[in-house]
């Protein structure tokens, strides 16, 4: 059972990152939006979608994501590193 779950979160995890590079941008958002419906106290998939929409020129839902990254694992570098680089961008 053990083994069932972990291949189920690391498909939910890295199915929207392969989408990123394999698939449109609709489908890639798709996959991000559903691994967030199935898992929606994952604060990374929030930071790789967040970079996902930052990548697409949406910086306001970007922010959106780093800050509840933040909000559910206020430990998570990686959501104060992109929403800093995403900040400073904005402020050019």
């Amino acid at each position: 059972m053990k083994k069932l779950i972990c291949i189920w979160l690391l498909s939910v995890w890295f199915l929207p990152l392969f989408a990123q590079q394999l698939s449109t941008e609709k489908e890639a958002m798709q996959y991000y939006n559903k691994a967030i419906e199935l898992n929606p106290k994952d604060a990374n998939t929030y930071v790789n979608r967040g970079n996902f929409k930052s990548d697409l020129g949406d910086s306001q839902g970007a922010m959106q994501d780093f800050n509840k990254a933040i909000e559910l694992n206020p430990k998570n570098a990686g959501a104060y590193y992109n929403r800093g680089l995403l900040k400073y961008r904005l402020e050019d």
